[in-house]
């Protein structure tokens, strides 16, 4: 009867062992990865696309060529601010190294709000998307230049 109850223990200790990680990995671990991954992504666009940003061209004087390349770039902000916001919420309770649900909801706005300002119908708010930029960089704890915003 003793070694019975030593088997079922083990084996019951097993199950809830294994039970634990896959609780953790489904929850946590997976979460954790698919942000980094995104966050990777938003780190490279934000770089790759700064000299279209951070210069808005007025629309009654940009090229169609110019227009459509901003256009294509507008999309991919737009699917990253949107994917940013479906990570917030889906945001496990255990989320270790994820921010909180309303520093990922308030980048994905910046970044929309820079997919938005990539034109301009005066000269008016040509920093507006910089400063949306630098916020998102902060929010998400981005390096830039080699520091820690």
């Amino acid at each position: 009867m003793e070694n019975f109850c030593t088997v079922f223990a083990t084996v019951i200790s097993g199950l809830l062992v294994y039970l634990l990680g896959e609780i953790l990995k489904e929850h946590w671990l997976e979460p954790y990865h698919q942000y980094k991954k995104l966050k990777g992504e938003i780190a490279f666009a934000l770089v790759y696309y700064a000299n279209y940003y951070s210069n808005p061209v007025l629309l009654s004087q940009a090229s169609d060529k110019e227009i459509d390349k901003r256009k294509s770039i507008s999309d991919e902000l737009r699917s990253l601010s949107s994917r940013l916001h479906a990570t917030a919420e889906t945001r496990a309770f255990i989320a270790v190294g994820i921010p909180k649900r309303e520093k990922l909801r308030k980048a994905a706005r910046y970044l929309m709000g820079i997919s938005n300002g990539l034109f301009t119908v005066n000269d008016a708010h040509f920093d507006d998307n910089v400063k949306r930029a630098d916020s998102v960089r902060k929010m998400l704890k981005i390096i830039d230049e080699g520091k820690e915003i």
